[in-house]
């Protein structure tokens, strides 16, 4: 597939990248410029237009991915004018986001689920560096687990009541993820997640395995 096309209009090149599914707006984040989302009431993408102010969310034309090379091309209206992004894959975090742009393209609806947990994946230079995993029930957040890279080794840090160790393993099991810490603790956590974003977690968490066995 020549995803390169004459309304090429912005070749991007991410050192970072972002991912975020939030069930309370049924709503998912894939890549930080340009930004892109999808309405899981509408099945639908949209791109952010201003990344860096009040989101001016624009519905999209055209999502084309080819996994092979990993590139990205999506087509937007920009003042009337019709504008391709096109976003080459510079880490195996983002191959895994192409592979769910794929899917959520090819998927007509994705509920989200009243018990869904938030989660929220950073990427910097290749390398993930923060896994937030927030349970949300009727717009607050009573307990929250995250998995951060530090010094090079994974952390998981509970805030409430808190308790933080380094990780020494970790897998998902299902819905359960598993994380074994340098004090002995195993911490499991049962996971409520629409399938194509369990199955796009489940391979963030095996890309994470490979730092904590360092």
């Amino acid at each position: 597939m020549d995803l390169v096309g004459k309304r090429v209009q912005r070749v991007i090149y991410p050192s970072a990248s972002v991912f975020s599914y939030d069930p309370r707006w049924e709503e998912i984040r894939l890549g930080a410029v340009p930004a892109l989302y999808y309405m899981c009431t509408s099945s639908s993408f949209f791109v952010d237009q201003n990344p860096g102010g009040d989101r001016a969310l624009a519905p999209v034309e055209d999502v084309m991915v080819d996994q092979l090379v990993g590139a990205l091309k999506v087509t937007s209206v920009v003042k009337d004018r019709s504008v391709d992004y096109l976003v080459s894959a510079m880490s195996v975090f983002d191959h895994l986001m192409l592979g769910l742009v794929s899917a959520l393209s090819q998927k007509s609806g994705l509920r989200a689920g009243a018990a869904d947990d938030k989660i929220d994946v950073a990427c910097e230079n290749g390398l993930i560096r923060t896994c937030y995993i927030t349970r949300v029930f009727e717009g607050v957040a009573p307990r929250s687990l995250r998995i951060v890279r530090k010094d090079e080794a994974l952390h998981v840090v509970i805030p409430s009541p808190r308790y933080q160790a380094r990780v020494t393993s970790l897998a998902m099991n299902g819905s359960e993820l598993r994380i074994d810490c340098d004090d002995g603790v195993t911490v499991g956590r049962m996971l409520s997640l629409p399938q194509p974003i369990l199955a796009f977690f489940t391979e963030v968490v095996d890309e994470l395995r490979e730092a904590a066995g360092r």
